[in-house]
């Protein structure tokens, strides 16, 4: 039986990426991203509650998200998780991460987020220019051309 390792976030970049460079020339980008969720409790109160997660952007992903990315845009990340563990200060630690395999930009921060605009309309589509007629026989009847 197979499995599925897919994570699917949309949040806000809550500071500039992190770009490291290999001595490969190979570039990793860490983002840390926002997911919230809203709800109201029991007592009537809202409430919100907010996740950070860490995400790693790989090779050609990571030179769009060092070019493009800035804290506060929304982002659509798919990706896999993966934990990893280290020791630090003899105990270990468990890190887990989405590695990315699509990012999308959503919005920026100057656009404001856009689940709060309206959809803007779209402009009436231009009328396509009418064909333009080609002759695809030699002869005056179409009809002689033909092998048949």
């Amino acid at each position: 039986m197979s499995s599925v390792n897919k994570a699917i976030l949309v949040g806000h970049v809550g500071k500039d990426p992190e770009i490291k460079t290999f001595q490969s020339g190979n570039k990793v980008a860490n983002i840390t991203l926002a997911t919230s969720e809203r709800y109201t409790d029991r007592d009537g109160n809202k409430q919100e509650e907010t996740e950070w997660h860490t995400v790693q952007a790989f090779g050609k992903l990571a030179d769009v998200v060092e070019k493009y990315v800035r804290r506060g845009y929304c982002l659509y990340v798919e990706g896999k998780i993966r934990t990893r563990s280290y020791d630090a200060d003899g105990r270990t630690v468990y890190k887990t991460e989405v590695v990315a395999n699509t990012i999308q930009m959503l919005s920026s921060p100057q656009d404001g987020d856009r689940r709060d605009r309206k959809p803007e309309p779209a402009p009436a589509p231009e009328p396509a220019p009418a064909p333009k007629q080609e002759r695809l026989f030699s002869g005056s009847d179409p009809d002689s051309d033909l092998p048949f």
